[in-house]
């Protein structure tokens, strides 16, 4: 016992109310290392544990790299994605590789893998029982060519108190090639879309977030897949608003008008001419996907495929496409209408509210003083006739026209004539699309428009940072420009 009490007074000696650490003997042991993060997901049968990390300089938690589908790979690829349960523990600790796409600093160098249908997740605090957190869905852009779920900072939204989960979906012709047949279907990577939505409702209770809350937010092509998941009677009813940023479901380009010559085209390139349709799907299978990548870069160039309103639109060329409306024989299909015309037919019956809007200038980096071919505005003005035909519009652009079709001779344009330009591609790619978005979708839920033209002062803009490939953004920035991007 005198032994015992003789060893305390080692430890610690007594100073009024104050007890002091002793060390006897070594150093002091370092703290153990902080736990990972572990989220634990409930099932009937068992318990699946997914451990996640910390973003100490970020201040928030993250779960990455979940798959949600089967990997689209072998007999999965171009097909409709399929739903993937979570079974066994997973360690969510790396950020997923990209879907294949060419590299930003060489387009012959392909970059990603395949087996690509992941998600990221972000929560600002840890759930608990009592935890129900607003959810958010970030859909990339791209022009359904480029992009990540990994490659944007979500701190900024997660300190409003979000959960964030950011969703990576199929590019170029392996997310979109298709007839939009039972036999050939079209739309993969909207079909992977569709599925993340419905992951999230399932699982992401679990994760802090409240199901009844999922917001889905995209950019650009990631914009247009987002209004697509409000025509769907598979996602409809999961969703509770939508932020378009820079994009809508029918803007121009948005949706693929000749699937068939889309079809051949890849086919021809990657060399699968057979003497069926269903022969040269199953060809286009084998095929290494870095090749059907770089076909994809081959197509876009052809002159035939040349257009500039996709260009100005930020689309690349691959886009979804119309499929059968469901007969009862097959899957049903995802995108069975044209949106303007599902849109201006009164077939939108919902209640998600939509925020939907553009920067002041989005065109700005696509056009600049030396890079407009002679025949441009005549070329825009026969494309963008075709396109507002619809709203029953005049061409903003007939005027502009008229005004130079003798300075287009002498070269280069004063820039007073390239800031119509500008405004005036403005207003057909993206803002003619965004007014009559919100006009459609406000008959029968709340629609809001906003016009981003806060101008940064950084030196790179946000354009060039998260989608430095698309040809809308290649010029350099217009001074006192607001362009496409620069809200990222």
């Amino acid at each position: 016992m005198l032994k015992s009490i003789a060893y305390l007074l080692l430890l610690t000696s007594v100073d009024g109310a104050h007890r002091v650490k002793r060390i006897v003997g070594g150093i002091q042991a370092k703290s153990p290392p902080r736990d990972d993060p572990v989220v634990f997901i409930y099932q009937p049968t068992k318990t699946i544990r997914i451990e996640g990390l910390q973003q100490d300089q970020r201040g928030f938690y993250s779960f990455l790299g979940i798959p949600y589908a089967d990997p689209p790979i072998g007999k999965n690829r171009f097909v409709r994605a399929r739903l993937r349960k979570l079974v066994g523990d997973f360690e969510a600790k790396k950020y997923p590789d990209p879907c294949p796409q060419p590299s930003a600093n060489n387009e012959q160098e392909i970059v990603g893998q395949e087996d690509c249908l992941k998600l990221n997740i972000h929560t600002p605090e840890m759930p608990d029982p009592d935890t129900k957190l607003p959810v958010i869905i970030f859909l990339h852009g791209g022009g359904f060519r480029f992009g990540s779920a990994s490659q944007y900072d979500p701190r900024h939204l997660i300190g409003q108190k979000v959960l964030f989960v950011g969703v990576q979906y199929r590019l170029g012709s392996l997310g979109i090639l298709g007839l939009g047949s039972k036999e050939i279907p079209s739309n993969g990577a909207l079909s992977d879309c569709v599925a993340a939505v419905r992951w999230t409702h399932k699982y992401i209770q679990f994760f802090g977030g409240d199901p009844e809350k999922v917001t889905i937010l995209g950019h650009g092509s990631g914009a247009a897949l987002a209004i697509m998941l409000s025509m769907s009677k598979f996602t409809n009813p999961l969703i509770r608003g939508i932020v378009a940023m820079s994009g809508s479901a029918i803007s121009p380009h948005a949706v693929d008008l000749s699937p068939i010559k889309s079809f051949g085209d890849v086919h021809r390139i990657n060399r699968c001419t057979r003497e069926n349709s269903l022969k040269i799907f199953k060809c286009l299978q084998n095929v290494p996907a870095t090749d059907i990548i770089r076909g994809d870069s081959d197509i876009q160039l052809l002159p035939q495929n040349s257009d500039l309103i996709a260009d100005l639109s930020g689309f690349l060329g691959f886009s979804p496409n119309v499929e059968d409306i469901d007969d009862r024989r097959g899957l049903p299909g995802l995108l069975t209408e044209y949106p303007n015309n599902f849109f201006a037919s009164g077939h939108f019956n919902s209640k998600i509210r939509l925020l939907i809007g553009q920067t002041k200038d989005e065109t700005s980096r696509c056009t600049s003083l030396t890079n407009i071919p002679k025949d441009t505005l005549n070329t825009l003005q026969d494309t963008a006739t075709n396109f507002l035909s619809f709203f029953n519009l005049t061409n903003p652009l007939d005027l502009i026209n008229q005004l130079s079709s003798t300075v287009l001779t002498m070269g280069s344009l004063p820039k007073k004539l390239l800031d119509d330009i500008i405004e005036g591609t403005t207003e057909i790619c993206f803002s003619i699309p965004t007014v009559f978005t919100a006009e459609f979708w406000s008959t029968s839920a709340q629609s809001f428009v906003y016009s981003f033209n806060f101008m940064s002062k950084s030196s790179i803009p946000g354009g060039e940072i998260f989608l430095p490939q698309l040809p809308l953004i290649q010029s350099q920035k217009q001074v006192e420009k607001v362009a496409h991007g620069d809200d990222l």
